[in-house]
């Protein structure tokens, strides 16, 4: 082990709340447990929230047939369909350039390095996001913002499991 990880190791965290450190965590110098070393009982019971979201993103995917109305339904708007999927990729390839000129950048030094890219991609996906909502509205109508929430959530929860 370096001098440098000992240094962090034996180093008191420090509570972001209130600025104290607490006795917990300078008695203990184990570091914490990673993912790879947890049990299946103790996943589920730390991930039960994001299963959950993949849970009901099977259960509306299967119910409303959404891959064979999004790819064949006849109802479905494809001019906003495409216009939403182009989005997305634009917008996920600003995200990807912004990761990728700024591998180590944290959330509060984005607005002084690329205060522009960030809106732009967040612009990108509202405006993704409002055009899939109306290309599947003549089939799903009232229900369609909700299905695609939880498929949404969904996806940002198997990321999170990455």
């Amino acid at each position: 082990m370096s001098v440098a990880e000992e240094t962090l190791r034996k180093r008191p965290k420090i509570n972001a709340l209130n600025n104290e450190t607490s006795e917990k965590e300078t008695e203990s110098t184990e570091p914490p447990p990673s993912r790879r070393t947890r049990s299946v009982k103790q996943f589920l019971y730390e991930e039960w929230d994001t299963l959950s979201w993949i849970g009901g993103s099977l259960a509306v995917t299967y119910y409303t047939d959404f891959w064979m109305v999004v790819f064949y339904g006849e109802l479905v708007n494809r001019f906003l369909l495409h216009c939403a999927v182009g989005l997305f990729l634009v917008g996920m390839v600003a995200m990807a350039i912004l990761f990728w000129r700024h591998p180590k950048l944290h959330y509060t030094n984005w607005l002084q390095e690329a205060p522009i890219g960030i809106s732009i991609a967040t612009v990108l996906f509202l405006l993704g996001i409002l055009s899939i909502t109306f290309s599947l509205w003549p089939i799903w109508g009232i229900f369609t913002p909700s299905i695609l929430f939880i498929i949404f959530m969904s996806f940002i929860s198997i990321l999170s499991l990455l």
